[in-house]
């Protein structure tokens, strides 16, 4: 018990020593810092909210997740077409982002997705986006038709 009221007559004697108006600064950080998260967290009434579908377009933008695959930095399976030929699953059967299949053809090297297999034509892709880079050109597409997904 001692010590106790000793600690608090040191504390007593520092605040009075630091004087009233830091002792205020101090306790209105305190209160700040424990209201923060509250006000933070909360949304301005004038701020939109997005709907699931475009909160996940802002999220997985698809030609980065497509890269990823082309470049070989997401896990990508190999598929067996032949005795002695494996390709990557994601160029065969596409990757699926928010949805929706996108595909991709490497040119100028060997690609085995639906148009390069010749599985569908070009009137039944809509080309997404065409990315150049040194020696190769990805073009990224979808299908428009729901026959063609089945590619």
């Amino acid at each position: 018990m001692g010590f106790a009221f000793t600690e608090r007559k040191a504390i007593v004697s520092w605040m009075r020593n630091l004087g009233w108006a830091w002792v205020g600064l101090v306790c209105l950080g305190l209160i700040a810092a424990a209201t923060w998260p509250a006000g933070f967290a909360s949304q301005p009434a004038h701020a939109s909210s997005l709907s699931a579908s475009e909160a996940r377009m802002s999220v997985a933008d698809p030609a980065i997740i497509v890269m990823e695959y082309v470049e070989g930095t997401r896990a990508d399976p190999l598929v067996q077409l032949d005795e002695f030929v494996w390709v990557k699953a994601s160029n065969y059967y596409g990757v699926e982002v928010n949805g929706r299949r996108y595909y991709y053809r490497l040119s100028p090297h060997a690609s085995f997705d639906p148009l390069s297999r010749g599985v569908v034509n070009l009137e039944e892709v809509r080309v997404w986006k065409v990315i150049r880079d040194a020696g190769f050109t990805v073009t990224i597409y979808t299908l428009q038709t729901p026959e063609a997904s089945r590619a």
